[in-house]
């Protein structure tokens, strides 16, 4: 494993006011408040978001790391989608940088993935909110392969990342009954399935946010390629559209 790169110049953290920020959105949530604060907005969060999203993406290339970004494709929109929920907040109060296979976009399965709130930052990697057909894939992978699952969990554990399963279901899901081995169950029963790592304020405050998510990346990459072998062998979804009107 190579070494990641060392601090990335033009980068020298997410500053305080960044933080600042986000807790006058939470309690401003108007387009005016916004727009009063849009210059805080661009030069704390966003130009530094894209640095990150960059400049990552260059160590992952450098690196030969299958994973990749941009300003364009990696930053989300602080605009919420509010059609289908209760709550009509216009903005989140966090920021989210991804990085994706190259060709996918940043809803397809398996990315690594930063996020920035008030509240906590983390980095992490896995596989959220997939299809149920991709979701069945790594579970029977796990079923097969247990131990190489929990060889890759183990590898990203080593780094000081943890496998995240709190949104799991009672019971195992259809088609999994059987499976009663507590080493992967709780997996087998997870929605999502992720590894993460918990950062500090100080942590994504510091020019040597990049290659710490580059160190963590290397460690989450067996996790990440689990997953991924999982969903190749098992072939592409059905295209349920084409049977419209059959």
């Amino acid at each position: 494993m190579r070494p990641p790169p060392k601090a990335s110049a033009g980068f020298a953290g997410f500053r305080p006011a960044a933080f600042a920020f986000f807790r006058g959105l939470a309690t401003n949530q108007t387009k005016a408040w916004f727009e009063d604060n849009r210059d805080a907005y661009e030069a704390e969060i966003r130009l530094p978001s894209v640095a990150v999203a960059e400049q990552v993406a260059a160590a992952y290339a450098s690196l030969d790391l299958p994973l990749s970004g941009d300003a364009k494709r990696s930053l989300f929109r602080l605009n919420r989608d509010v059609r289908f929920s209760k709550d009509k907040s216009p903005y989140k109060t966090h920021a989210g940088i991804v990085w994706m296979r190259p060709g996918y976009k940043k809803e397809s399965a398996g990315v690594t993935y930063l996020h920035l709130a008030d509240e906590g930052c983390f980095v992490g990697a896995g596989f959220w909110h997939v299809e149920r057909e991709e979701l069945d894939a790594i579970r029977e992978a796990i079923r097969v392969d247990p131990a190489g699952f929990t060889a890759a969990v183990a590898h990203a554990e080593s780094a000081g990342l943890a496998l995240d399963t709190s949104d799991g279901l009672v019971r195992a899901p259809r088609g999994f009954e059987d499976i009663t081995d507590p080493a992967i169950l709780p997996a087998i029963k997870a929605r999502n399935l992720l590894v993460t790592a918990r950062l500090t304020k100080r942590d994504v405050g510091s020019a040597t946010l990049v290659p710490r998510i580059v160190e963590l990346t290397q460690a989450m990459l067996p996790f990440l390629q689990f997953g991924w072998n999982a969903i190749a062998e098992a072939g592409p979804p059905p295209d349920w559209s084409r049977l419209q009107g059959r």
